[in-house]
């Protein structure tokens, strides 16, 4: 083979374009050269310029969860801790409590992450073996195979900011290693250009050297090509005695006469002379147990500084390695990324093992000293990862201090450049390594790399988190021991003890005495209502009374609750919608769990057989309203079926006049009223017609001087009438109302109120009581192709749909024990649906009954923990929940929700139990309102609102520690 490669060349020459200097910039940018040339300087001074103002050293603050500072005197982790980094250098590391920050330095607070020092690799592969034939190729040098302007963020992402570069283990002498910066500016980025000379033992049969003639021509004559040493372990012994020998002598002088005869100018030979007389350390790479043994006995018969690499079978000569003091570079050779190459029945084959690190960690010479250990990767593997090689080293025996080590102060000790990397300590360069757990757990990333202050790598951004935990309250009783919990997106996507952890992730560690537990739930209350306190009926899409989390959410969510389920303070005789609200999010999407998650009703302070009527009238309404969803469902299906079988239908669209009428009641009829007062000059007349359906009224009116009719919409609540009247949207203030009250037989009086404006005395009377015929125009229930048209939506009637399906709970405020036994016979008997009980402060009277019904009933307690019933004191929580009822608990307010964990703490002490208190205020919260789909307890697939508590949330010493919504962090400040 010829060797294409030259000293010269190596010396003088670069790969690509060459790069200028800032000398050379400022020196023509100041006059010297022509005008086209100091134009072009001048240009590349400005960029140059701002290049290095980019990459200014920084000055910074950054705050921990741990810090490892790896120095030689083996300090444990700084937990929590601080680095103090100014222009590069680090100039203060310590316990957070222990270092006062400089005001004027920013400040990076890294709540969950460790940081320790930069990575070192004492056996990089970067620059890669050298393509030369020569078996000794000292004058090979590493350093010209690195660009000092490439971006090694592959290397960089594992944390790796200094490497050595190796001219190669391919040949007897390879040439000469350095040490560089994989970041930060070009011109300082070079430790070491001339760190050490690369010797590697156990490599043979080099190939022969063709040398051409010099000049060719005819008349000379090729020479066969010479073979080299080494062939034997002998050989390479040989080899480097007698080139040692060698340096110093006289070359004898020859003057031939023919060209051919010259002798050749070996200036490799040369360049290891020059390295050998300038006492570079000897970079002994060896692997097995005789070649090992060799190079003890090779360095200290030449009595040179040096350090082995390699040493995959120097288990067996721990004792000569100790004797020697030869510091060593342990190769982990064990394959992870793929299967190993076969090794077939040879028993002379070499398998290495991960033993072998645990093996040289603990040797130990009689006087103490331990052998000086560093880490690195296979030879050749471009992705080395220290990281892995320091775990699997721990896997094979090697302490997790002394593995960390090995990847970062050690390798700088053997390099010679501790000074300046490797450890973290006052004045040394600002190499940090930002991880996402501690830095030799096998599932950590890293996140973010400094080099001289600078930040050279920043990982991606991801939403995923792991929380890692003592003990995890899943919601079922159980608990996992030494658990984690994977959520991304908002979402839970694992429940564990060793869940996935994906790169990047934040990895929040509680501790082993945290105790973690769903989100809590107010199972009643009105946060975000603002002190609003009217009626709503249940067309009112609660939900909408949220915009974004304010102050009074963020107190709420900062103690714990999670949900509210919003309710109005009242509600109409129809009822009113509970929403499902998260106490914290950026919007109201965000914040919204579900717009309607029950239907709050009230028959507190009424009689209950007079109460019950029109609650059964409404939910017949409901009824027939969803018999008419369910024949269109079932319709649509059928046409659906027919257009896919290709069965043709009518396509006309028809209109037709439909007549509605209606029955006699107290309401129903023709009515003449009269309104009076506010600013009308003089009386004003005019007529309406009414119809009552249920509890439900429906009319038209003829508005004094208007040409068409307008709708009216109300409800009839005892004698008291409501009828709100439908005007154009460009009305300015909003849909009048008309509250009224029969006073006696076919006659009302009250007010007519516009907006918030004024109001009119109204006064009306029934001159009519014939059912009333509504006339309509309505198209057809089918459209041009035949497909059928939906009902018209009853915004009123719609939660009564989802109440009837088993969708949501008819929330019934109920206190004595004949208001509890009428809701339960009309509601869960008669009509089969789920009931929570809200208040039923005589519940324990009717218990069994109560029971009967299962899990059809639950009971949100009153607000009040404890109260007297029979003048003895009496805990509703934990008497109801001992009897077997599903509990939760209430607030009855906006922001006074905050104290609800309080409210738990003292129902815990007052009988509830700690795990009863849990229960109530997670999964039975959830439950009773059908979103235990996605609320109350911790499994895979429901939302990531989670509590981080220092132990059980309700032991007295127990403090609530962290508060995740939907997998964003409630911060504290």
């Amino acid at each position: 083979m010829i060797d294409r490669t030259s000293a010269s060349a190596a010396r003088d020459c670069s790969v690509g374009p060459p790069r200028p200097t800032a000398r050379f910039v400022a020196r023509f940018a100041a006059g010297r050269g022509g005008p086209t040339l100091r134009l072009r300087a001048c240009a590349l001074l400005i960029a140059f310029s701002a290049s290095s103002l980019a990459d200014a050293p920084a000055s910074f603050a950054l705050k921990a969860r741990a810090i490892y500072p790896a120095t030689a005197d083996g300090a444990a982790p700084f937990m929590p801790g601080v680095v103090i980094v100014r222009d590069g250098k680090i100039v203060a590391v310590g316990a957070k409590n222990a270092i006062e920050i400089p005001p004027d330095l920013p400040v990076v607070n890294l709540r969950d992450a460790s940081i320790c020092p930069g990575f070192v690799s004492a056996g990089s592969s970067i620059a890669g073996r050298h393509q030369g034939d020569y078996a000794v190729g000292g004058d090979y040098r590493a350093i010209d195979a690195y660009d000092s302007y490439a971006r090694y963020q592959r290397t960089l992402a594992r944390g790796t900011t200094t490497a050595h570069l190796d001219p190669g283990g391919h040949m007897l002498v390879s040439g000469r290693g350095a040490i560089v910066k994989l970041a930060g500016d070009a011109a300082l980025r070079v430790l070491s250009s001339e760190a050490d000379l690369a010797i590697n033992l156990g490599v043979f049969d080099p190939p022969a050297v063709q040398e051409p003639p010099f000049y060719a021509s005819s008349d000379v004559a090729i020479q066969p090509a010479k073979p080299q040493r080494p062939d034997s372990r002998l050989g390479q012994f040989l080899e480097l005695d007698e080139r040692i020998a060698a340096i110093g002598k006289p070359r004898p002088a020859v003057k031939p006469r023919r060209v051919e005869d010259r002798p050749a100018c070996d200036v490799h030979g040369l360049g290891f002379e020059e390295a050998w007389q300038a006492k570079l350390p000897l970079r002994v790479q060896v692997r097995l147990a005789a070649d090992i043994d060799g190079a003890i006995q090779f360095v200290a018969r030449h009595k040179r500084s040096a350090y082995l690499v390699g040493v995959a079978d120097g288990g067996k000569l721990t004792d000569d390695l100790l004797r020697s003091g030869l510091p060593v570079v342990l190769r982990l050779e064990s394959e992870f990324r793929q299967p190993e190459a076969n090794l077939g029945g040879d028993p002379e084959a070499f398998e290495p093992s991960l033993r072998v690190a645990g093996q040289l960690a603990r040797a130990q010479g009689k006087s103490g000293a331990a052998l000086k250990v560093a880490l690195s990767g296979r030879e050749g593997d471009l992705a080395e990862d220290l990281r892995m090689a320091a775990a699997l080293a721990r896997r094979g025996g090697m302490p997790a201090d002394q593995a960390l080590a090995a990847i970062t102060r050690v390798p700088a000790e053997i390099l010679g450049i501790d000074g300046r990397v490797g450890s973290l300590a006052p004045g040394k360069d600002a190499d940090l390594v930002v991880l996402s757990d501690d830095p030799t757990q096998l599932a950590a990333s890293v996140l973010r790399v400094y080099v001289d202050g600078v930040a050279a790598f920043s990982a991606p951004e991801t939403k995923a988190v792991v929380i890692r935990a003592g003990r995890i309250w899943v919601g079922d009783g159980s608990v996992v021991r030494d658990g984690s919990i994977l959520v991304e997106d908002g979402k839970i996507k694992a429940v564990g003890q060793r869940v996935a952890q994906p790169p990047f992730s934040q990895v929040i560690d509680a501790g082993a005495d945290a105790f973690v537990t769903p989100g809590f739930i107010d199972a009643h209350g009105h946060l975000g209502l603002e002190g609003d306190k009217s009626a709503a009926s249940a067309d009112l899409p609660i939900h909408l009374a949220i915009g974004v989390a304010g102050l009074d959410f963020l107190r709420v969510a900062r103690t714990g609750v999670t949900t509210v389920m919003l309710a109005a303070y009242k509600v109409a005789a129809d009822g009113g919608r509970i929403a499902a609200i998260k106490t914290f999010g950026a919007n109201r999407d965000d914040m919204v769990t579900r717009d309607v998650a029950g239907l709050k009703l009230s028959i507190k302070g009424k009689d209950p057989l007079t109460a019950i009527k029109p609650l059964r009238d409404t939910l017949e309404a409901a009824k027939k309203y969803d018999e008419q969803w369910k024949k269109y469902y079932a319709d649509l299906d059928k046409w659906e079926k027919d257009r896919a079988a290709g069965v043709k239908r009518a396509d006309s669209v028809k209109t037709e006049d439909q007549i509605e009428t209606g029955k006699v009641d107290p309401i129903t009829g023709v009515w003449d009223f009269k309104l009076s007062g506010g600013p009308l000059p003089e009386e004003v007349t005019g007529s309406m017609t009414l119809r009552l359906t249920g509890n439900q009224i429906e009319g038209r009116m003829t508005a004094p001087g208007a040409d068409e009719e307008a709708v009216l919409r109300g409800t009839l609540e005892g004698d008291a009438v409501r009828l709100e009247i439908e005007v154009p949207e460009e009305f300015p203030f909003g849909n009048p109302t008309i509250e009224a009250k029969l006073d006696r037989a076919d006659h009302m009086a009250g007010k007519v109120n516009i907006g918030n404006q004024f109001s009119l005395d109204f006064d009306a009377t029934r001159t009519s009581k014939e059912a009333v015929e509504f006339k309509v125009t309505r198209k057809k229930k089918k459209t041009k192709d035949g497909r059928p048209e939906p009902p018209k939506i009853n915004d009123s009637l719609e939660p009564w749909r989802s109440l009837l399906a088993g969708k949501i709970p008819a929330v019934i405020e109920a206190e004595t024990a004949a208001q509890i036994e009428a809701a339960l016979k009309l509601f869960v008997d008669e009509y089969k649906t789920n009931v929570v009980l809200l208040g039923a402060e005589d519940a324990a009277d009717i218990i069994d009954q109560v029971k009967a019904r299962k899990d059809a009933v639950s009971i949100i307690v009153p607000p009040q923990i404890a109260r007297l019933r029979d003048r003895v004191p009496y805990s509703p929580a934990a008497d109801l929940a001992g009897r077997g009822v599903r509990v939760g608990l209430q607030s009855d307010a906006e922001d006074g929700a905050r104290n609800l964990p309080l409210m738990g703490l003292f129902a815990a002490q007052d009988g509830l139990g700690g795990d009863g208190a849990l229960r109530a205020l997670t999964i039975d919260a959830a439950r009773m309102y059908r979103i235990d789909d996605r609320l109350g307890s911790i499994e895979a697939g429901k939302d990531a609102d989670l509590l981080i508590f220092s132990g059980h949330p309700f032991d007295a010493g127990s403090r609530l520690e962290r508060v995740i919504v939907a997998g964003r962090e409630v911060r504290d400040e």
